[in-house]
C-alpha cells in the first residue's frame, strides 16, 4: 500500500520487502507523529491519530444527515435542531480519542517507525486513553472551548445554540 500526503512532504511506503521510510523529524508536523491504531503483526501498518479522528467524524457527519430519521428522532428527543445535533456530535466524535495523544498511550507499542512519538519509560500507561482524554477535557480543553464560545457569539449561533 502506498500513501502520499503532499501537505506533509512525505511518502509512506509499505511494500513487503521495502520497509525503509526516510523522513526527517522536522518535516512532519507534531500531531502527525501520533498513531491511533497499529497492526498487531506489522508495525509499519498504522493509522495516524489525526486521520483517525477525522475518519470517525466523517462517518458521524454522514450518519447524522439532518434529513435522516435517526437525526430527526435524536434531535426531537434532545430538544435541539438537527443541524445543531449534527455539528455538536461530529465535534465530539473528532475528539473521541484525544487521550491517545498522551505519551503514556503512545508508549504501548515499541518498534514503530522512527518518526512516530517514542515511549517514555517514566510515563507508564496506568489509565485508559478515554480516561486520559476526559481528564484533559475537564482540566484544560473544556474551559478553553467554553471561553471561545462565549467570546464568539457568531459561532455559537451557527450551531443553533
Amino acid at each position: 500500500m502506498r500513501r502520499n500526503y503532499p501537505e506533509l512532504h512525505i511518502t509512506l511506503t509499505a511494500e513487503s520487502n521495502k520497509r525503509r521510510t526516510r523522513i526527517k523529524m522536522n518535516d512532519v508536523r507534531r500531531y502527525f507523529r501520533y498513531w491511533a491504531k497499529v497492526d498487531r503483526e506489522d508495525l509499519n501498518q498504522y493509522h495516524l491519530l489525526p486521520f483517525h479522528a477525522l475518519d470517525v467524524a466523517a462517518v458521524g457527519w454522514v450518519l447524522l444527515e439532518p434529513n435522516k430519521r435517526l437525526c430527526k428522532d435524536l434531535s426531537k428527543k434532545l430538544g435541539v435542531s438537527t443541524v445543531w445535533l449534527r455539528n455538536f456530535f461530529v465535534f465530539c466524535l473528532a475528539l473521541h480519542d484525544i487521550g491517545k495523544f498522551a505519551r503514556a498511550f503512545q508508549g504501548l507499542k515499541s518498534g514503530l517507525p522512527h518518526f512516530l512519538v517514542k515511549a517514555n519509560p517514566r510515563m507508564p500507561y496506568t489509565e485508559r486513553h478515554d480516561t486520559l482524554g476526559f481528564w484533559l477535557w475537564n482540566g484544560h480543553l473544556g474551559t478553553q472551548v467554553e471561553s471561545s464560545l462565549s467570546e464568539n457569539g457568531q459561532w455559537i449561533r451557527s450551531i443553533g445554540l
